[in-house]
């Protein structure tokens, strides 16, 4: 493959380019698409092999800035700062609170060869991106933040990392008031077969997801909660397909029974009353693990929720004002399940709309 700055078919820009650079490996994803909150000591994958070549990308959503360091993410061998190795790399907001990020990685022999950002914007998702990669004479060390250059450095000192744990965010710093999402590494170059990320399915506050499936589905159930802290459970399933068939021969009493089927391509599908899509809720906090994935508490407009004939009839939930919200808890299906998973999903979703509201 050839890669021309400019090709010989058309004609030349009047301009300048920078930075061009490509890191040809397998990404991996460590969070996915969905917004997900950081937690104090949460560790949500471990690396076998850092390789010296590597590029690490997230989003982060800063809800409240505050003095004092405060961690998003930290890759480590296993302390905060103490071996070569321990910030590989690390990323937080600095001590004076007004959203500099604090960027560290070992560079050059430094455990903590640090770089401070410009301020980025609360309430507003920032891109973050850190890499390094060899460009035929020496490794490069780069920071990209929001499409910017803004730090570029040469390492003479690069090594490559056994056990690596990745933290989002770590044990020894106050955990960012925040979310993050579409964390993912590509770890080495084509070259190089290098074991794959580990995900922890136990502290973990998030799950894994790889963005190149757009089209697969995140199922997902809604326990509502009473304002006295009584839970009352609603079942949502959100099934999304681009292509879809026409489906013939629906009887208009039947009740749609919707499984996720991969030839399934059809115009428009009915929307089963129990049916809540992502963006009519906010996760708030990690609250346990489930059969199926993590459950988290969230809030839910009691306005959408008397739109709901099915979910909104009990008095506890029909007493809440226009303007409040409801407690509910989500659980996240894990994006690596498989059929049978799915098919037991689906069974327990149906369960409970039979069951209805109890406590």
């Amino acid at each position: 493959m050839r890669v021309y700055a400019s090709n010989p078919w058309d004609s030349v820009q009047d301009c300048v380019i920078t930075d061009l650079f490509i890191i040809n490996g397998k990404a991996e994803y460590i969070v996915g698409s969905i917004p997900t909150p950081l937690v104090y000591g949460s560790i949500v994958a471990k690396i076998p092999y850092l390789d010296k070549v590597y590029f690490i990308s997230l989003d982060v959503y800063p809800k409240k800035f505050a003095s004092s360091r405060h961690n998003v993410i930290h890759f480590t061998i296993g302390s905060d700062q103490f071996k070569y190795g321990d910030r590989v790399p690390g990323v937080w907001f600095d001590n004076d609170g007004i959203g500099k990020l604090y960027i560290a990685a070992p560079i050059n022999g430094n455990l903590d060869s640090s770089f401070v950002t410009n301020p980025i914007n609360l309430d507003i998702w920032s891109n973050i991106r850190i890499s390094q990669f060899y460009n035929g004479s020496f490794y490069v060390y780069t920071i990209i933040l929001n499409e910017e250059c803004v730090h570029t450095q040469v390492n003479n000192k690069p090594e490559s990392f056994s056990d690596v744990k990745v933290y989002a965010s770590d044990p020894w710093s106050i955990a960012q008031d925040g979310l993050i999402k579409n964390l993912f590494i590509i770890n080495g170059d084509s070259s190089n077969e290098l074991p794959p990320v580990v995900f922890n399915s136990v502290s973990s506050s998030t799950f894994s997801s790889n963005s190149t499936s757009s089209t697969k589905k995140t199922l997902i159930i809604a326990i509502a909660a009473s304002v006295s802290t009584l839970f009352i459970i609603l079942l949502s399933v959100v099934i999304i397909k681009i292509y879809r068939k026409k489906v013939e021969s629906i009887q208009q009493s039947k009740k749609w029974d919707f499984i996720y089927k991969s030839n399934l391509n059809c115009d428009q599908l009915s929307a089963d009353d129990w049916e809540i899509f992502p963006e009519n809720f906010t996760l708030v906090k990690k609250i346990g693990e489930g059969a199926f994935g993590t459950v988290f508490a969230a809030t839910i407009s009691s306005e959408f929720l008397s739109k709901r004939k099915s979910m909104y009839q009990k008095p506890e939930t029909a007493s809440l004002g226009v303007t409040e919200s409801a407690k509910v808890a989500v659980k996240l299906l894990k994006d690596s399940a498989d059929q049978t998973e799915y098919n037991d999903f689906y069974e327990e979703i149906n369960l409970m709309k039979e069951i209805g509201y109890h406590k």
